[in-house]
Order: structure tokens, then sequence, then C-alpha cells
């Protein structure tokens, strides 16, 4: 027997020393006998260690021959099929009592409880260890196989008078002029015309309503649920035309996507799009009919608009980015309609009130760091997991304050960055973070040196430019008597902008 054998048997006890005398170690028990010994006597080369899994329900004596054969190793950072090959189903709901209508609840794809089983009390909450919480995807395209989606124009929108809940599968009937909330208890008056079917054109009975028959119903707002008049889909976009940035090729990429796809962009027949160009000036294209007029402003810190809000602008910079500039001229471009702003970056903005400087340190990176023993590689590991990374917080505020100054006119901003070097990431996207908007990251795009990149950008351009979008959006999420809503700020969220993708997690 080795020294390192001799070490890890005594470590098991003195009968089982006596075992393996003659015997050799099984494997796995091989690896942690070097890894033991490779700490013990000073080596730097640790083996990584690695979870051992045991099928068995009781745990079986160390170096038997039942636990070499039951018992898998399993490199977590190796492993790529955690995740199931298939989509796992959600847990179909079950319902206390019978309803007239089997399929009332929500789609689980629009919204979903953490919990299938929701606790009955605070403390049973704590012990389970779950999150509880809703996540919600209220603009999200219905699938095929989904049932039809019941749109209602109605000048009478039912609700509780004292949660402002909306009537729903779930409520009671106690006779035909009243209803009970389902929310708070309170027993409404049934107006007469919710006794109207709008399938069969018929006066009928309250419960074969569409918002009985269904949890998910979409109204035609009346004028008293808007705070103004509907206003035309705006879309700007700013193009950044530098050199660096027409070398990659995305901006031909990018015309001839928005040539092919421009009627299919949502919107009707007063919808605007503008083009905004940056390089060593500001330039503004007035569009009428066939002519095109150009006006150029170069001094970006007193830039003015020149046109109107119903016109196409474009501006361009030829050495420094000033993204920061851009924005606030779009803000007040948009000021009066909101509507959405797509930057596209590839350089990191230098120059103006917005300007920043390269964080990035060289110097201070991961290197090879000698581990003498177990204790100082669980130790080393630790500190880099829990090391706190400066450059993953912003480096100021000013795109955070420009994004609420867009978010207060109802503009949201999406973010393309397409840089080959640092851009900050942290900080640019407080701007698309807090008024809405997305942030969309493809390093090192090139036509021709990166062509899967160029792929995926055009993939994912076409469906930003036809997905379908909303505008001037409030949600609202109401809880049962038990349950409360806690939130950063406040249960009334405002979407400035909503598409397909839009999730919200309360």
């Amino acid at each position: 027997m080795t020294t390192a054998q001799r070490n890890f048997a005594h470590l098991r006890g003195p009968s089982q020393m006596n075992m393996q005398q003659n015997a050799p170690l099984p494997p796995s028990e091989r690896q942690n006998a070097n890894l033991y010994c490779s700490a013990a006597s000073g080596r730097s080369s640790v083996a990584p260690f690695m979870p051992v899994i045991s099928s068995g329900t009781f745990p079986t004596m160390p170096g038997s021959v039942q636990q070499a054969s039951e018992q898998k190793i399993i490199d977590l950072l190796m492993a790529t099929d955690i995740l199931p090959s298939k989509a796992v189903c959600p847990p179909k709901i079950m319902l206390k009592q019978s309803f007239e209508y089997s399929d009332v609840n929500c789609s689980p794809d629009i919204c979903r409880c953490t919990l299938s089983v929701v606790p009955q009390t605070s403390s049973s909450l704590k012990k389970c260890g779950l999150p509880f919480g809703l996540v919600v995807h209220p603009f999200k395209d219905m699938k095929a196989n989904t049932k039809h989606l019941s749109v209602l124009q109605s000048t009478v929108i039912v609700r509780c008078r004292t949660c402002r809940t909306y009537i729903n599968p779930f409520v009671r009937f106690t006779d035909q002029r009243h209803w009970r909330c389902n929310m708070c208890g309170r027993v409404n008056d049934l107006p007469d015309e919710f006794h109207f079917d709008p399938a069969s054109q018929k006066f009928g009975e309250a419960k074969r309503r569409p918002e009985i028959k269904s949890a998910t119903v979409e109204f035609i707002a009346p004028a008293e649920y808007m705070i103004r008049t509907p206003q035309p889909a705006c879309y700007v976009y700013v193009f950044d035309v530098s050199a660096s940035a027409i070398e990659t090729g995305y901006l031909e990429t990018f015309c001839q996507m928005l040539t092919d796809e421009l009627d299919r962009v949502p919107g009707d027949a007063r919808t605007v799009v503008a083009f905004i160009a940056v390089d060593s000036a500001l330039h503004y294209y007035f569009l009428d009919g066939t002519s095109i007029k150009e006006f150029v402003v170069t001094d970006l810190g007193g830039a003015t608009l020149c046109i109107g809000c119903g016109h196409s602008g474009s501006r361009r910079t030829y050495s420094n980015l000033k993204i920061h500039d851009e924005l606030q001229t779009v803000t007040y471009l948009q000021a009066d309609i909101g509507g959405r702003v797509t930057v596209m970056s590839t350089v990191l903005p230098e120059v103006g009130p917005g300007a920043l400087q390269s964080r990035e340190n060289p110097n201070v990176r991961a290197s090879k760091v000698q581990v003498r023993t177990l204790d100082e590689f669980l130790v080393i590991s630790m500190n880099v997991i829990f090391k706190d990374v400066e450059n993953l917080a912003p480096a100021a505020d000013f795109y955070k304050n420009l994004a609420l100054s867009c978010c207060a006119h109802q503009i949201a901003v999406d973010l393309f960055l397409m840089s080959s070097h640092y851009c900050d990431l942290a900080t640019l996207s407080e701007v698309a973070k807090f008024s809405g908007g997305c942030v969309y990251c493809y390093p090192n795009l090139h036509m021709f040196r990166n062509s899967l990149e160029m792929k995926r950008f055009q993939d994912g351009l076409r469906r930003y430019l036809t997905r379908k979008i909303g505008f001037e959006a409030v949600l609202r999420i109401r809880c049962s008597p038990g349950s409360q809503t806690v939130a950063t700020i406040t249960d009334l969220h405002l979407l400035v902008r909503l598409s397909g993708e839009s999730t919200i997690g309360s």
C-alpha cells in the first residue's frame, strides 16, 4: 500500500484499512485519494471537484461494488444537456369547484405563477424556500392551437365598484341583476347591456358572455380609459455611419431588410418613420414626395430641429459618436406623440455631457493562481464568485436621467450594439432599461469576416421590424384577500412600449 492509500484508508477507519491491504482502490476513490495526496504533499495540481450522484435510496459502504457501479460523476461545467430536449408542460390547474366551461383559466403562456400550489400560510411559504410570484406576458403572440381571443367593443365595461376588478369567470351571480366579486366579496349591480350576447346578437343569460367563458379577453377601450387620443405609430431609426460602422456592412443589411419588410411594419395610414444618421454633424432630411432636402447642423451642443415631427430626419457623425446628442434631439422630436427609437451604435461615446471613458484595464485580468492545498482552492473559488466587479455598475446617471425623460414623453429606446471593442454596456443599457426598451448585442459583427453573426442580426432584425407592438400601456395586478403584491415601486406599471417578447415579473 502506498503512502497516499494508507493515509486515505486511515481516514476511513482501521477496519477498512485492513480490508484494503491487498485490493486496489475503485476509480472514484482513487481520484479522491489523489486529491487528498496533492493537498497534503503541497502540490499545485489539484483535480477539479465534481459532485457524485448516487442512484440508491440509502448510502452504501464506501469501497463496495454496489457503490462503484451506481455512482456517476457529472461535470457541471462541461455538461451541455442539463435542460430537457422537449418543453416541459405546466401542471394542469385543478379547480375546487366545477364550472360550466372547463377551459376558463388564462393560458400559462400569458400568465403563470411560480408555484403550482399556493401555500395557505406565510410560514408554509417560508419553509418551502421557493419564490412566490407571477410572470406575465401581456402582449404575447397567440399560438396556432390556442383558442380565439375575444375582442369586445362596448360602452360599458363591468367592474367591481370597490376594488375595480373586471368581471371574470370566477365571480358568482346571486341573481339576474347582481354579481359577487371574487376579490373583495362585494355584491355589484349587473347592467342590462351585459345580458346581450355579441356572438348571437341576442339578449340572453349573462353566463354566456365572453368575459364569463374565458379569463382572457380584449376590450376596445372607450374614451374614459384613455389619457389622450391614440397617437400614430412613430418609428425613429438612428444610425451610426462612422467609418468603422460602414465597414461592418450592417447599414446595407438594415436598408435592404427595411425595404423588404416595410409593408409589414405595424401601424396604420398615419404611421411616421424617420431616419437619423450620426457623424461629425447632424443631417436632417425633409422628404416631400419625390424631392429631398438636407439640413446640416454642425453645432451639436446647441442643435435645434428645423423640421416638424411628421417628417423624416437623418443625422450622422464621423469621428466621435454622441449618442446623448441624438437621443436628446429625438426626445424633442417625438415629445408630442411618443413612439419607438432604434439606436445603432458601434463605438463608445467620448465627447459631450454623456461622454464615457474606457474602464477596461487589461492589466487586471484573471491569471493562473498557484494552489497548494485544497483549502486554498476553495477559498480562491469563493473569492472569484463573490468578487464585486466594478465595471458591472453604470459609470454615470446621465443615461438613466435621459431614459426617464424619454419615458415621460412615452418614448421607448432600443439599443443595438455592434462594437468589436469596449462599449460600456453597463452604462449605455440604462437608456433602454428605464425607458421600456431592449438591448441587442451583436459583438464583432461583420458582413464577410463573421457571417454567422450577420445571419443572426438579419433574423433578429426581421423579427424586430415586423412583430406586433403596442404603445402607452398600463398594467395593474390585483390579488385576492390573503395575498399582497410586493413590487419595487407599486402594483401599477407604466409600459411605454409592448411587444410579443415583453415579460413582467411581480
